[in-house]
């Protein structure tokens, strides 16, 4: 006797041709939309990183600004513009402290004279360093012959100091008299002048740091270039504004600064506002 098995009708069962033609087309179409979303998505992702990088650059360099101006000698800072590109100038403080207003008790004490020439006094405050080059201004006001940009240099509350070294505890300085007293008997050791710069024509924020102070804002790229190197902060610079509000003696200065970046199709715009003390 033989057996014959003979297989389940539902097991003879298999795909058909246009059900695998049917599967592979919504697998195509689930694959087309699934890679133009991620493309989509990548995209995005690569967009909002270059935005968010370009944005960290401009708040470096606007934090840059601020930090170097808040550094500055009261009623030092001038702001211009030429065209398109801005110009921000200011002197940067190197040292400062009291000065001696008036002899001791026992008779002693260099103190600073205004009502002659004098050419040293003893500092009150710790001692201070001091490199070649270095200037002392007395009670900057920004006003008439108060002021460290007023020329000639004989005539304004400059003097070039002749002590140079660590820790100094008395300052000598070419025969000067004074025009004011400060009313905090303080002083301000000062190198040179300092500018930043818009670029726009050349998409750059630039600075120009340590040249001679001069009695007129440079305000041309030609002649900060033959005074000083450059020093460029952050490239993609399309647009700037600086404004510079003096206010009053013994009150805050408002400077406002807004920059905008630009690089392929990322884009930045901040803008910072900072006080800066005024009194002298």
């Amino acid at each position: 006797m033989h057996l014959v098995f003979k297989p389940h009708p539902e097991r003879q069962r298999g795909f058909t041709l246009i059900e695998m033609v049917t599967v592979i087309a919504i697998i195509a179409i689930i694959g087309t939309m699934s890679t133009g979303f991620i493309r989509t998505s990548i995209a995005s992702y690569v967009s909002t990183e270059q935005n968010l990088d370009l944005a960290a650059q401009a708040d470096f360099a606007l934090r840059k600004i601020s930090r170097d101006v808040r550094n500055a000698l009261p009623n030092s800072i001038r702001v211009s513009n030429v065209g398109a590109n801005q110009f921000l100038e200011f002197v940067p403080i190197a040292g400062a402290g009291r000065y001696r207003a008036g002899l001791i008790s026992d008779g002693n004490g260099d103190f600073l004279n205004f009502q002659t020439a004098d050419t040293s006094f003893d500092v009150l405050s710790p001692g201070i360093d001091i490199s070649s080059g270095s200037k002392l201004v007395i009670y900057n006001l920004g006003v008439d012959k108060a002021d460290i940009y007023y020329s000639p240099a004989s005539d304004n509350n400059t003097a070039d100091i002749t002590s140079l070294g660590s820790n100094i505890q008395r300052i000598t300085f070419a025969s000067k008299q004074f025009p004011q007293a400060s009313p905090n008997n303080r002083f301000f050791v000062v190198r040179g002048a300092s500018s930043y710069v818009c670029d726009v024509d050349n998409g750059e924020l630039v600075l120009y740091s340590n040249y001679n102070i001069l009695q007129s804002q440079p305000s041309s790229i030609a002649t900060l270039d033959s005074l000083t190197t450059k020093q460029i902060v952050v490239n993609g610079v399309s647009a700037c504004s600086i404004r510079y509000a003096a206010g009053v003696l013994q009150r805050s200065g408002v400077v406002t600064i807004a920059l905008r970046l630009n690089r392929g199709n990322a884009s930045a715009r901040l803008m910072h506002i900072l006080t800066v003390v005024n009194s002298p």
